[in-house]
């Protein structure tokens, strides 16, 4: 079994403060909408699992929050240790059974964890651009 603690971080704050702190650094601030899709881009390809950053909040692990920070700091050049501690807010440590885990989630929660390569897979297939024609 594994404890692990759980974080919420509402996304309209977050994205406030790495706007904020961009441009006490003498950045410009960046759309909500393209933050999202950028840290959900550079989240699947650093964790290889889906978290969609477009809705109003997000619930991450500990290492998901880990790896939240080190996006932030090396891609948006926003050093914001001090507020996500504001930002997020803890609940309860969660006992994991990695086996039942992974038979009880439901369906939409596995494929949020399949990573980005599966969610593209369709736009990835080549189609063939010889079509038959009737005879």
């Amino acid at each position: 079994m594994n404890d692990q603690s759980i974080y919420a971080i509402n996304m309209g704050a977050l994205f406030e403060a790495l706007n904020a702190n961009r441009k006490n650094n003498g950045f410009l601030e960046i759309d909500n909408p393209l933050i999202a899709s950028k840290l959900g881009i550079l989240f699947a390809l650093k964790t290889n699992g889906y978290i969609n950053f477009k809705g109003e909040r997000v619930e991450l692990n500990d290492t998901q929050l880990i790896a939240l920070q080190d996006i932030l700091d090396q891609h948006f050049n926003a050093e914001m240790t001090n507020e996500l501690r504001f930002l997020v807010t803890m609940r309860e440590p969660v006992q994991q059974n990695r086996a039942a885990d992974k038979r009880h989630r439901s369906p939409s929660s596995r494929a949020d964890n399949t990573g980005l390569f599966t969610k593209i897979k369709g736009f990835l297939k080549i189609k063939s651009k010889i079509q038959e024609e009737p005879a």
